[in-house]
């Protein structure tokens, strides 16, 4: 059989696994609830939930944190950078035991009325079966990635019965790539955990839209533009305040007790003002949307969910923030819509409308992951009506929160612990690896005086797009395109008379060979170049090379591969 269809029937496996550890997932949160609520009507206590949480949020982190240490190996109570960590530096190998334990801990933390989200322990239960399938049959690294991957997906794809997003998620967030080979055996694997979470679940949206929204005129752009710019700030602070909260429980005195102490009770206490704050807050995205949660008080909301969500975490829970960011930005965004509405009464605002593109505003600027964003709101309405106003709000939302916080709420938690990771690439190899080991010494070069209409024959079969200019002296000049090359002489009447000089491209980026590959890719990535020179630096021009994005990556693989 061919490797290709191999790959495919696996990813349906992992689908199909996956979609079933994620329905075991939630009966076991399920279980929690139902259990917690039994112990509190049996110790005589208050039924009123709000009450019961001031004593089964506190029990429930203490459980969750001491789990997390003595059987998941401690560590960050996140669980989307344990996969990013895995495909950039791990070869895509989880341990397969640690990771479950990881996941139960988030099943008591939800179980328990801690305020974070499912998508995080869904993620990782998919792609440890997909990590641990292929362990088990013993595949290269560069297929271990993709089946964790492919189990990544299937997570996202049954816990919210989102097959593209799933896709999205995998290949934006986990994996870092939208190559075709990625490509393939994800959606297979996502299809698969849909179909299988259908069965269990049920095949309706994850929220109930009052109503089919449409762009009803182009003018309305301009607010959900000032929207996208507005949940930019706003994904900012949810991610700021997100930490400040974390830090501020786990640095309770008395570790084993304080945090879990202290972060349950305020948490409790946050529930007690509202009790969205509890949990995912996936009934209180509905209220909005129905409008029944509006105005400052949607606002408020909004505001402490990433306080709830931190200390929850910081209190030794474990879950994930993608639910939690969705919250947010449906509050600000219905915040958002009436102030528009009462401000123009005249234009059919509806701030439903404007609680959705929140929610996907919120998402793409606090995980980096527009794609995702767009198309997770998109699936789990239902609603094509407000496509457009989607991909405005969540670009321009990306935009200005990368720009002011220069990682997201996933690599920030990596970069607390020192980890340099972005999705699918550990910058701290890239950091460490100099242009030096992996140029090529001997590049195809032209001469400054040499006709074009000679040089496309010997190019013709050269690997390099971009060929070195150099003078007698082989101090390099200039930088020739072979599509530049090619429409030259397709010119009959120009292409004998130009020389090199003629074509090239003087204003250049070059490396020097003492720089390192992060320095390289990113003076690639300023003009979209495939091949840099390499040059001797300190004010020298003499050419020693070429380094093309094929060398920078093999050189990359290969030091993850042979790290310890």
């Amino acid at each position: 059989m061919d490797e290709d269809w191999v790959i495919i029937v696996f990813a349906a496996a992992i689908g199909a696994g996956a979609g079933y550890a994620i329905v075991g997932f939630y009966a076991t949160v399920h279980l929690i609830q139902a259990g917690a609520d039994w112990s509190v009507s049996h110790l005589g206590l208050p039924l009123d939930p709000r009450w019961a949480a001031f004593l089964l949020v506190p029990v429930g982190l203490g459980v969750a944190r001491w789990m997390r240490f003595a059987l998941a190996g401690g560590g960050s109570g996140e669980m989307v950078p344990t996969l990013m960590v895995s495909v950039a530096r791990q070869r895509g190998e989880l341990p397969v035991l640690r990771t479950l334990a990881k996941v139960f801990c988030a099943a008591v933390t939800l179980g328990a009325g801690g305020s974070l989200g499912a998508e995080g322990p869904v993620a990782l239960a998919g792609g440890t079966v997909g990590s641990g399938l292929a362990q088990l049959f013993r595949f290269r690294a560069n297929r271990t990635k993709v089946l964790l991957g492919c189990g990544a997906a299937a997570g996202i794809s049954a816990a919210f019965n989102a097959p593209i997003a799933g896709v999205m998620f995998a290949l934006e967030v986990v994996l870092g790539t939208f190559t075709v080979t990625a490509l393939s055996p994800v959606v297979v694997a996502s299809v698969v955990g849909a179909v299988v979470s259908r069965a269990y679940l049920g095949s309706h949206p994850s929220f109930d839209v009052p109503t089919e929204f449409l762009l009803v005129s182009v003018r309305q752009l301009g607010f959900y533009l000032a929207l996208g710019l507005a949940t930019g700030l706003v994904a900012v602070f949810f991610v700021r305040i997100f930490y400040l909260a974390l830090d501020f429980a786990e640095r309770m005195p008395v570790p084993w007790l304080g945090p879990p102490l202290v972060g349950g009770l305020l948490v409790a206490a946050a529930g007690f003002v509202h009790p969205q704050l509890l949990g995912p807050g996936r009934p209180g995205i509905q209220m909005v949307l129905f409008g029944q949660l509006a105005g400052l008080l949607a606002l408020a909301v909004a505001l402490l969910k990433g306080v709830t969500a931190g200390l929850t975490m910081g209190g030794g829970g474990a879950g994930g923030v993608f639910s939690p960011s969705l919250f947010v930005g449906a509050s600000f965004g219905s915040f958002f819509g009436l102030t528009i509405q009462s401000l123009f009464p005249g234009l059919g605002i509806r701030p439903e409308a404007y609680a959705l593109a929140g929610m996907a505003g919120v998402l793409s600027g606090a995980t980096f992951a527009p794609l995702t964003a767009i198309i997770i709101v998109f699936e789990m309405t239902n609603d094509y009506g407000l496509i457009l106003p989607l991909m405005l709000v969540c670009v321009v939302s990306y935009v200005l929160a990368r720009g002011l916080n220069g990682d997201s709420i996933y690599t920030l938690a990596l970069a607390r612990e020192g980890e340099k990771i972005r999705p699918g690439v550990d910058r701290s190899v890239l950091e460490s690896v100099s242009v030096r080991e992996c140029y090529d010494r001997d590049p195809d070069v032209v001469t400054e005086d040499a006709p074009v209409r000679d040089l496309l024959n010997r190019l013709r079969r050269s690997r390099q797009t971009d060929f070195p200019v150099v003078n007698r002296d082989l101090e390099l000049v200039g930088v020739l395109s072979y599509p530049e090359l090619a429409r030259a002489v397709a010119q009959e009447d120009m292409g004998g008379l130009l020389l090199a000089a003629d074509l090239m491209l003087e204003d250049m980026e070059t490396v020097s060979p003492d720089e390192t590959l992060l320095e390289a890719m990113r003076k690639m990535g300023v003009r979209d170049l495939d091949f840099i020179p390499v040059v001797e630096g300190d004010g020298s021009h003499r050419l020693l090379g070429m380094l093309g994005r094929s060398h920078l990556m093999e050189a990359y693989e290969t030091h993850v591969m042979f790290s310890d």
